[in-house]
């Protein structure tokens, strides 16, 4: 290990770790909501948490579940709320839930939006993107993700749609 330290010494490529740390990117926390593991942390996952835990029969829930999981929880918890006559819980987990998924949505909207006026792509292509049926936020983020970006500049609309499915 010394003798990598040294060489890389040698090489001018060696730096402090408190000089990595601040040499690396900042977190965006978008970046975290927008990942698989977005829900971890967030309002409504420990409201989910908390409510399983205060309900007998209520489905089992992992410590940190996936977000499929955590959807499918609420959804079991949600009809057990309303048969045993608890609405305040359910309500409150029903806008907890409905908080995350906007905030989520408008994030990967925004990101959208950002992409396309970087590479020059129109206002009006972005709005025919947004408000095409049944367009998911998300799954419109990670496909513009995959599109080079000299692949995007000048797009059109109609194309837009057709390379993002």
């Amino acid at each position: 290990m010394s003798l990598l330290r040294d060489q890389l010494a040698a090489a001018g490529l060696r730096q402090s770790p408190a000089a990595a740390a601040a040499a690396a990117a900042p977190v965006d926390p978008a970046d975290h909501l927008l990942s698989d593991q977005g829900h971890l942390g967030s309002a409504w996952l420990q409201t989910l948490a908390s409510l399983v835990q205060q309900t007998p029969g209520a489905p089992a829930l992992k410590a940190q579940p996936p977000l499929g999981q955590a959807r499918q929880v609420h959804d079991q918890l949600s009809k057990l709320l309303k048969s045993s006559g608890r609405r305040r819980e359910l309500e409150a987990l029903v806008d907890a839930r409905k908080r995350f998924d906007t905030e989520r949505e408008d994030t990967a909207w925004r990101r959208v939006k950002a992409r396309l006026e970087a590479a020059g792509v129109s206002e009006k292509a972005y709005r025919s993107l947004k408000q095409q049926e049944g367009r998911d936020a998300l799954a419109t983020h990670r496909a513009l993700s995959k599109v080079p970006e000299d692949e995007l500049r000048g797009m059109g609309a109609e194309r837009l749609r057709e390379r993002l499915g």
